[in-house]
This record gives C-alpha cells, structure tokens and sequence, in this order.
C-alpha cells in the first residue's frame, strides 16, 4: 500500500501522519486512544497533557499485558484445534 498522509486529533492537538496503513484502521486507533485519554483525563485533577498521556500509556499497557496473558492461557484441543482455557495454577486444559 502507497504511503498516506493523515490527520489525525489526539486530546487538542491535530496530528499530521504519513502511513502505509489503511487510513480507517489508523482513524480508528486514534479514535480509540483519543477516547482512552480523555477517560484518564476526566479521572485526574490536572490539564498536564503530559502527565495525561504518561498515565494514558500506562493504562494502555496494562490493557495490552492482560490481553497477552489471557492469550497466553489458551491452549488448542490437539483432536479438533478448538480452543480451550487452562485452569489457574494448572498447565492442563480446564
């Protein structure tokens, strides 16, 4: 795919990208990350968009580490490949 360029706005701030992504899934991420930062926004008592954006990616990372390990504990049925949930504590299928 041709590179393309973007705008985008996160919080106030327009941002100009160029990228060989498809427009809309970029759109859309940004959508989303905007959304996420003015949740943290709302929660905090400060305009800091620096302290805003650190704690929106903290928050973000934690989203990603939970998605990995939940990821992490699904196992596939070795007759059907279906995919099955490992039980805490337990490396065998529930």
């Amino acid at each position: 795919m041709p590179m393309e360029r973007l705008e985008v706005k996160i919080l106030n701030s327009t941002l100009e990208l160029e990228t060989d992504q498809d427009p809309l899934l970029v759109s859309q991420l940004a959508g989303y990350v905007n959304n996420k930062l003015r949740q943290v926004s709302s929660e905090q008592d400060t305009n800091d968009t620096t302290k805003i954006f650190c704690i929106g990616l903290l928050t973000l990372a934690e989203e990603i580490f939970k998605l990995e390990k939940e990821k992490n504990n699904v196992i596939k049925c070795p007759l059907c490949g279906a995919p099955l949930l490992r039980s805490p504590g337990n490396n065998g299928p529930v």
